[in-house]
């Protein structure tokens, strides 16, 4: 087995196999071709996908593709959903199948099962949408509590926020529409 050490002495090396080290530092660029990024230890399957922090990816398939996940549980249980973009803890953490998502904040598009086409930007923007989608969320508590609602847009914080099943709604400035529920 080659030490670090003795790797840290000599000159370029190409390695096959698997390296464990107690520590790491590096003095210049990383470079990762053709691979999964992540840095918890746990490598997700699937192809061009990011993760970095703890239980991002925890259950992801090898049919999820380029997507990211940059968080504590972002991600964590995405199952065939593929080019999602989760940012933030927990954010898009429960989804199985959706794609094309975007979630930006902690906890934002969280229980989101298998819709897809969905941005949510803020704290628990887009919470517990499950199954529509093509919404768009935008403000800490937007859309909180849709759950099947589809093309809502909502623009600042607790703009339509306990929407449950309504649509094509247009909501816009602090508290819109705060109480609709299914128009």
């Amino acid at each position: 087995m080659t030490r670090a050490r003795d790797l840290a002495d000599s000159a370029d090396k190409d390695i096959v196999g698997t390296i464990t080290v107690d520590g790491l530092t590096v003095a210049g660029n990383v470079s990762v071709d053709g691979g999964t990024i992540k840095l918890d230890g746990n490598y997700p399957t699937g192809s061009d996908n990011v993760a970095l922090g703890d239980t991002a990816f925890d259950s992801i398939t090898a049919t999820v593709q380029a997507s990211t996940a940059l968080g504590s549980g972002a991600l964590e249980t995405v199952g065939t959903g593929i080019r999602n973009t989760a940012v933030g803890r927990a954010a898009l953490r429960y989804t199985t199948s959706g794609s094309y998502n975007v979630a930006m904040g902690s906890y934002a598009l969280q229980n989101n099962t298998t819709a897809s086409n969905s941005t949510a930007v803020g704290y628990q923007s887009l919470y517990n949408q499950s199954g529509s989608g093509e919404n768009a969320a935008l403000g800490a508590s937007t859309l909180k509590f849709t759950t099947s609602g589809i093309n809502n847009t909502a623009l600042g914080t607790y703009a339509a926020l306990t929407n449950t099943t309504g649509s094509y709604n247009v909501a816009v400035g602090w508290s819109a529409l705060y109480n609709n529920t299914t128009a």
